[in-house]
């Protein structure tokens, strides 16, 4: 069971969504893509984005980045078709409580902007997922990655809740 525990801890996966049309962050994704070469628990990190009237899906791992075109469904189907679950939704509208990102195999954020309610929707029905509020401030999409890395290694990170 040990070792089923460990070899998991370093087959995570992470999905960025981004449903803005008019997103042009290209930026945004290659940053990623530097960030995911160097990460040690997550073997893949996607990214839906849409492009040239289409939904794209980038595959990124360590040495290779594949894309696949495709309806947004199927592609979050494809994308997270092994993950265990729960999964941990990295979303504003979440809960204060990370307890549950290390023991989780997937992970999903919004890229750019949120994840529009009708997809998030899609994904709760789908999979049981666990929202989680990482901060109320603005930050990157790049950070949400480090900072779900940062949780995978570090159990007694401090959080700070916002003043009530």
């Amino acid at each position: 069971m040990r070792e089923n525990l460990s070899l998991n801890q370093y087959n995570k996966k992470f999905l960025f969504i981004e449903h803005n049309p008019l997103f042009n962050r290209y930026d945004i994704i290659e940053r990623i893509r530097s960030y995911t070469r160097l990460l040690t628990h997550f073997k893949q990190v996607g990214i839906i984005y849409y492009r040239k009237n289409k939904y794209v899906l980038k595959i990124i791992s360590k040495n290779t980045t594949s894309a696949y075109p495709g309806q947004i469904h199927a592609l979050i189907d494809m994308f997270l078709k092994d993950c265990r679950i729960p999964i941990i939704y990295f979303t504003e509208n979440g809960a204060y409580d990370l307890s549950n990102t290390s023991n989780a195999e997937c992970y999903i954020s919004g890229l750019h902007t949120d994840i529009p309610n009708t997809i998030a929707e899609y994904i709760h029905r789908k999979y049981p997922a666990i929202e989680t509020v990482l901060s109320k401030i603005n930050y990157l999409a790049s950070q949400v990655l480090i900072i779900a890395e940062l949780l995978q290694s570090n159990n007694d990170i401090f959080y700070l809740l916002p003043r009530q």
